[in-house]
């Protein structure tokens, strides 16, 4: 049985080395070997080996081993080749080759391995232990974890600092948070490893107090300790107390900036995401591929598309590799940011697009209303080979809604479970009853509502309801807008439209006791806040403030296109205008106007949905100003030029 190697003498060490030096001086081909930086020299160095006789020469074989196996540029299957001309490996050269399945990330391979060394009596050492017990942790396996912890307790390496540290990443790593503590309080010194194993497995545990406290107690901390724990709280939603740590950090590397930005994306504070974002450019810390996918999305939530297109320069100049992921994530932002003509330029860069791809390009063709060239992707996705899933049908549904493809929804719907075998969700279903209600087609909606076979929710009812406005059903409305309010009682956007239908009846009175029942209940209507981005910053409006000081400039323009609106025949319903208050999109649009160059393109970011009287004046405003208006609701984008929008009053 091999000695494990922390029971070696000083003078077995010195020994060793010294033997390995005049080896060295005898082989000058194990010196070259050691000078290799790609696989082709070392294929020359090993040839010569061969030649000489060297090959064979243990000490040449193993270290032949050990840079096929573990070295960047290195072939494990090469070394695969060079180990089985091995007539009897040593426990360096099974190390060797765990260490290279460990490395390329060959966790199963690696335990067959081993059991394969056990099998020919090698025993292994302190060395080996490690490769295996990380194996049993990425595979997630307990049970044989278990019984490699019983052949190191046997062996005598259960007191080894590495062994120790590998059975507590292993118990963390499958939640026995118990075991792992029992392992950790054995190591005898502690790294700062160790702690941060031990922390990370609170964390996942949901045990976010006792990973905090195990921190505090830490005497030394690293960056990696920093950056697990504020991790922590940011997926536990606590961003607030992880900005705060954040902030107290001592040094920061690209990994603390990411959580950060990760984890204001996750809470929805994408403003504060893209702040920390700029921020991170100024300490001079270059983001890596995770950054930018991590900061992407709140890119693509603002609509800052200045801030889209910085980053697509950043990573042509950086050369950072533009794998699938960052692909996706980049056109989904060009999509959602209202340029759904370069999205689709860099969706066909992709050589393998995987589903995922495929269904961010679907939703993307569908929020921009081009509904036939949505089902066009879908055909061809089938066609690479992929499967569509959920959320595929998801956006071709979405798509026919937003395009009016009432004949493709359904054959589509009815597809979906009889040929792809994907049943149908909520989300499914508010596809369709939008769909048809868009269409006027109540009772086929009902039938399908009839038809659901769990709780309908919110979103359909909710659908359903501004449906009837816009085709004048009362009574549907009514009983749409009353289980509403049945579901969420405390909604106020569920009263707000009720109110609306009353009054587009002329029914003042039931439209006040509504609003009485509002006032009674302490609701408030949701305000509606519209952004657009000028010179990389955001600039937000809502009907009673905004984000810049050009308040009498801004009342001015709007004045002005009051003026010009009348002169061309347009009538306010009174929704878009009340008085001397304008819904925020007006206010973002007069601000762009006054901002921007002649003929330049206008992006605003709505989080409702646009109402009829702001969709008419935008429209007509995109001619009398000759400009083209990109405007992103809560449904979908509308692109106004020359006095129409591609919704075809669609929405």
């Amino acid at each position: 049985m091999a000695a494990p190697a922390s029971s070696c003498t000083n003078i077995d060490l010195v020994t060793n080395l010294a033997a390995y030096n005049r080896s060295i001086r005898r082989n000058p081909s194990i010196c070259l070997l050691e000078m290799c930086t790609n696989m082709a020299e070392l294929r020359q160095v090993h040839a010569r080996m061969v030649k000489t006789g060297l090959s064979r020469d243990t000490l040449a074989a193993s270290r032949l081993i050990v840079f096929s196996a573990t070295r960047d540029f290195g072939s494990l299957d090469y070394a695969r080749s060079v180990f089985s001309d091995v007539e009897e490996p040593n426990s360096f050269m099974w190390n060797a080759m765990l260490g290279g399945f460990v490395k390329h990330g060959l966790p199963e391979e690696a335990l067959d391995f081993f059991l394969r060394m056990v099998g020919t009596g090698e025993m292994g050492d302190n060395y080996t232990y490690p490769f295996v017990l990380k194996s049993c942790s990425e595979l997630d396996v307990v049970e044989e974890g278990r019984q490699v912890h019983c052949r190191v307790v046997k062996m005598g390496l259960d007191k080894d600092v590495f062994v120790q540290n590998s059975l507590t990443h292993l118990y963390a790593s499958v939640g026995n948070m118990d075991a792992a503590r029992q392992m950790f309080d054995r190591i005898s010194e502690k790294m700062v490893s160790s702690w941060n194993t031990l922390i990370a497995g609170y964390g996942r545990a949901g045990k976010i107090e006792v990973a905090c406290e195990l921190f505090d107690q830490m005497l030394q901390k690293d960056v990696v300790s920093w950056n697990v724990v504020i991790d922590l709280y940011v997926k536990a939603g606590e961003a607030g107390i992880a900005r705060k740590l954040f902030d107290q950090m001592p040094q920061k590397n690209v990994i603390s900036w990411t959580s950060m930005i990760s984890g204001y994306v996750q809470c929805g504070d994408y403003k504060q995401a893209l702040r920390l974002f700029q921020a991170m450019q100024k300490a001079n810390v270059n983001p890596n591929k995770v950054a930018l996918v991590s900061v992407l999305p709140a890119v693509a939530h603002l609509g800052a598309l200045d801030q889209g297109r910085w980053i697509h320069g950043y990573i042509g100049k950086h050369k950072i590799e533009f794998d699938s992921v960052l692909a996706s994530a980049l056109a989904d932002m060009y999509s959602r940011c209202g340029d759904i003509e370069k999205a689709l330029q860099i969706y066909e860069t992709i050589q393998e697009p995987t589903t995922i791809t495929w269904n961010a390009r679907i939703a993307g063709l569908a929020m921009h209303g081009r509904g036939k060239e949505a089902i066009k992707a879908f055909l061809a996705m089938q066609r690479s080979g992929l499967k569509p899933d959920s959320n595929t049908f998801v956006g071709v549904l979405s798509a026919c809604s937003h395009s009016g493809l009432v004949d493709e929804g359904l054959l589509y719907f009815k597809l979906m479970n009889e040929e792809f075998c994907v049943a149908p969700n909520v989300k499914h279903y508010g596809c369709m009853i939008d769909l048809l209600g868009r269409a006027g087609l109540f009772d086929t909606a009902i039938e399908i509502i009839d038809s659901m076979p769990m709780k309908v929710d919110v979103a359909i009812w909710g659908s359903l309801l501004g449906s009837c406005r816009n085709h004048g059903n009362l009574e549907l409305g009514k009983y749409a807008a009353t289980r509403l309010i049945e579901l969420e009682p405390c909604n106020s956007a569920s009263y707000v439209a009720l109110s609306n239908i009353y009054t587009d009846f002329g029914l003042r009175k039931d439209a006040i006791k509504v609003r009485k029942e509002m006032t009674k209940r302490n609701l408030r209507k949701d305000p509606g806040c519209s952004s657009v981005e000028l010179h990389g910053k955001v600039h937000e409006f809502t009907a009673r403030s905004s984000s810049t000081l050009q308040n009498k400039e801004i009342s001015s323009m709007l004045e002005e296109m009051s003026g010009k609106l009348k002169m061309v025949g347009h009538k306010s319903d009174g929704y878009g205008q009340k008085e001397t208050s304008y819904h925020s999109e007006r206010l973002a649009l007069a601000f762009s106007l006054l901002n921007s160059g002649p003929h330049t393109t206008v992006r605003i970011v709505k989080n409702l949905r646009i109402c009829s009287d702001c969709h008419a004046v935008i429209s007509l405003i995109s001619k009398i100003y000759e400009r083209e208006i990109v405007v992103r609701d809560q449904s979908r984008f509308h692109h106004f030029n020359n006095g129409s929008c591609t919704c075809k009053d669609f929405w």
